[in-house]
């Protein structure tokens, strides 16, 4: 597998860092034109996004948005959101990624660029929507529905049967208790 990892930040820095542990080649950075400093990005090309397709044939083309919980507007997450929306819109393929050390219950998808980072628990029954950041060692108890596009930090546990709105952010260490909505 080979992708183009869009972020320029320490997220898209620690998301390359992951993918290529788990033996997965990325073969470039994207960002916005505004973002877009240098032509390259730790050794990498660093692509301009609206030129990407040019490059890089969409349908053939995985792309991991690799952005945090950044508000462009639009609430928490939003920047992250529009983003996909751009992506799946010009025919990109966004797989997601579920790194070697993260636990899952079988049949859980892991694409729609959900992101689950090592050390990460999600127990059966949980739900991840579309676009859900979990990053190192966040524990997603039973019953848990994570709505799209939120981003859940390290060290965060939330209890059965919690509900998560529409992206939200759940920050460092936080415990969200069991069947809160």
């Amino acid at each position: 597998m080979r992708v183009i990892v869009y972020g320029c930040g320490a997220m898209a820095e620690l998301t390359r860092a992951c993918l290529e542990a788990d033996g997965i080649e990325v073969a470039a950075f994207t960002v916005e034109a505004a973002f877009r400093r240098t032509e390259t990005h730790f050794g990498l090309p660093l692509l301009d996004f609206d030129d990407l397709a040019a490059r890089f044939a969409p349908g053939s083309t995985d792309l991991v948005i690799a952005v945090g919980p950044h508000n462009d507007g639009g609430g928490p997450n939003s920047v992250r959101r529009r983003l996909v929306e751009t992506a799946a819109a010009r025919g990109f393929r966004l797989p997601g990624y579920r790194a070697g050390g993260a636990r899952l219950p079988a049949g859980q998808p892991c694409d729609a660029n959900r992101i689950v980072f090592d050390g990460v628990l999600v127990q059966p029954f949980a739900t991840l929507g579309a676009n859900v950041v979990l990053r190192h060692g966040a524990q997603i108890s039973h019953h848990v529905v994570l709505e799209p596009d939120c981003f859940v930090a390290t060290g965060a546990v939330i209890g059965g049967g919690a509900r998560i709105g529409r992206g939200s952010f759940i920050g460092l260490n936080a415990t969200v208790r069991d069947g809160v909505s």
